[in-house]
């Protein structure tokens, strides 16, 4: 028992938390943005394990608001919006990560590893994915559900992403 037990405890601990609000480092956590012309933004948020989906979604409107700001735009409309879960099968006794997810493929993995590995535990990270168009304040989209004050936002946010 107690290998399993610092098997868990050097796992946790080298997670380290959340991923924290800034640009994709080397190993892809973060954001990242494209523009597409000199208005439209293709930009995605990455998180780790510990990163839950409401948070990447977070980060999505922060970065476009960011880059609302930035431009001097009186904020942004979503256009269109996507995410994803990658889930992973992590062995309690082994550390190692056992491959799954949402392919038929894999349906019955976790059970079959479970039976060789002992213990095993889902892991998921989530990602998100946003194409944005800034806006000015008289743009006739104004008003809009999917339309956000950029310096509003920015002002609500900044405690939740900065502060994390």
């Amino acid at each position: 028992m107690r290998p399993v037990m610092l098997a868990l405890l050097v796992m946790v601990s080298a997670c380290g938390g959340p991923t924290a609000y800034g640009p994709a480092g080397t190993d892809g956590l973060g954001y990242r943005e494209t523009a597409l012309d000199d208005r439209r933004y293709l930009i995605s948020v990455a998180g780790n394990y510990e990163t839950p989906a409401d948070r990447v979604t977070l980060y999505l409107l922060y970065r476009a608001a960011e880059l609302a700001d930035q431009a001097g735009a009186y904020g942004f409309e979503v256009l269109r919006r996507d995410s994803e879960s990658l889930t992973a099968y992590r062995s309690a006794n082994g550390g190692s990560i056992l491959l799954g997810g949402d392919n038929p493929r894999y349906r019955d993995y976790p059970r079959a590893a479970a039976s060789r590995a002992g213990y095993v535990y889902p892991i998921t990270r989530y990602r998100g994915e946003a194409e944005v168009r800034l806006i000015d304040a008289d743009d006739p989209a104004k008003g809009q559900a999917n339309v956000y004050e950029a310096a509003a936002l920015l002002a609500r946010l900044a405690a939740s992403v900065r502060g994390s």
